[in-house]
């Protein structure tokens, strides 16, 4: 049995930060499709079960989803800053066979667990490797990391200092929109250093910008590097035809960073797969948030 962990911590979203092509209603609409999706799809293939992770008031968001189990986090903290806190909240309680995926991420066919199976061997299963240029695009968001790594490396030994950046060409990321920890000791470096970078940076001013991505994706790479750990990514020489095909081929969709709105296109898969009454349910849910 092989159980997908979804979190949600509804304070980025309700107090408007990282908004989805910069609009509230557009972010609320993704978050309920994408998450009703995502969970039906997991509920549709054997031998699987989801669970959500959530603070209280994201247990109530996603209410109309019928998860095998919902732990609601009572104590814990929200920050709009450290989006992924809620993550290694997950993690701190994962086995190996639990797999933490975004809410925008589809496994949607049974021949996907089956590799999944098969990398048991690895110390880490991950989404793909992402070039840097799609999580700091632009000069300012360079200089923005650039001068938060200067500050964690001054407070912890997480970094070196000075800390210089990838260039833009280097492919350096795992993207943890897909998680899977075969190895114990690695998953509790991991929820460590993630709480020094918490503690490292607190008091700074993010305005609208994400630090966690350093720890969550590109300190993971520096994680399995120095630490000599094994790895393998679920879809290999991202982003090329070649990858995006093979990751239709065994139903493996992630969503993260798109320029586009896909929300009608799932919402349409929703009710052809699962039903229009699961569709309404969730149309229901943002008419509700969105009111």
């Amino acid at each position: 049995m092989l159980t997908f962990i979804h979190t949600f911590d509804s304070a980025p979203m309700l107090k408007n930060k990282f908004l989805f092509l910069g609009d509230y209603d557009k972010t609320v609409q993704a978050n309920i499709i994408d998450y009703t999706y995502s969970a039906y799809c997991i509920k549709s293939l054997p031998d699987c079960r989801v669970v959500l992770y959530a603070d209280p008031q994201g247990a109530e968001i996603l209410n109309h989803i019928p998860y095998n189990e919902v732990r609601v986090l009572k104590d814990f903290q929200s920050n709009i800053d450290f989006a992924a806190a809620i993550k290694f909240e997950a993690i701190k309680h994962m086995t190996q066979n639990d797999i933490l995926i975004d809410g925008d991420l589809f496994i949607q066919k049974p021949e996907c667990l089956d590799i999944i199976r098969s990398y048991d061997k690895y110390d880490f299963v991950y989404s793909f490797y992402e070039p840097t240029s799609f999580i700091i695009p632009d000069d300012n968001r360079r200089d923005f990391y650039k001068n938060m790594l200067d500050e964690l490396s001054r407070k912890t030994e997480l970094f070196e200092h000075p800390y210089k950046l990838p260039e833009l060409s280097d492919i350096a990321w795992p993207n943890t929109s897909f998680m899977k920890f075969n190895n114990q000791e690695l998953k509790q470096k991991y929820i460590e250093q993630y709480a020094k970078f918490k503690n490292g940076l607190s008091g700074l001013n993010f305005d609208k910008s994400w630090p966690d991505v350093i720890i969550e994706q590109y300190h993971m790479g520096k994680l399995l590097a120095d630490g000599g750990y094994s790895s393998k990514p679920m879809v290999e020489d991202f982003p090329t035809p070649q990858s995006n095909a093979y990751a239709l081929s065994i139903g493996f969709t992630h969503l993260g960073g798109a320029k586009r709105n896909f929300t009608e296109i799932f919402a349409s898969k929703i009710a052809e797969k699962f039903g229009i009454e699961v569709l309404e349910q969730a149309q229901n849910k943002i008419k509700e948030l969105l009111k």
